[in-house]
């Protein structure tokens, strides 16, 4: 199982952990893994691109992670509010998650190829010969205007209420003691 490395001719070059891979596969540390040099060269995916942008999705995970733990610590001592520098890489971290579930996308996508279906049916088998690839291209930029401007309108919308701060009537239950997680002022 490689962590970090740049594939290459069909190797991958980087720091990995023998074994690992077959026992996330099969269970078994000493069962062989069938790698890509075992399949025909037209049915194997774009692996550079399947790597870094499983990577990507993998690394936003692991920071989010660390990013989450260290806030939940901070809070629970009661020093989140002091420390501008967190409360600040906070609010632009939002976007993490929906980066990482379209990594997480483009590595199924990219890494299926050539398939719709494995073994079954290629991609360029399942081609519409009713849909033209103007269409297509339609329907992605149309889709992609629509979620451009969701995405402008959800940060729109969390920065105002950032800005607005909480609401008039929240107060915690004793200012001496840092709300947990458990406490709703209602």
């Amino acid at each position: 199982m490689t962590l970090l490395g740049i594939p290459s001719n069909g190797q991958t070059n980087g720091i990995t952990i023998p074994n690992v891979g077959s026992l996330l596969l099969a269970f078994d540390p000493n069962r062989p893994v069938k790698g890509l040099n075992d399949f025909p060269a037209e049915n194997i995916p774009p692996v550079a691109a399947t790597f870094h942008f499983f990577h990507l999705m993998v690394g936003i995970g692991v920071l989010l992670l660390i990013l989450v733990s260290y806030s939940l610590i901070q809070m629970w001592r009661g020093k989140i509010e002091n420390q501008a520098w967190l409360l600040k890489l906070l609010v632009p971290s939002v976007i993490l998650p929906e980066l990482g579930n379209q990594f997480g996308w483009f590595t199924a996508e990219i890494g299926r190829q050539p398939w719709i279906v494995y073994g079954l049916l290629r991609t360029s088998d399942g081609l519409s010969k009713v849909v033209k690839s103007e269409m297509v291209v339609t329907s992605l930029v149309l889709f992609m205007l629509i979620y451009v401007l969701l995405f402008l309108l959800f940060m729109y919308s969390l920065d105002r209420k950032i800005r607005r701060g909480p609401d008039a009537d929240y107060a915690p239950v004793d200012p001496g003691v840092p709300a947990t997680l458990g406490e709703v002022n209602v």
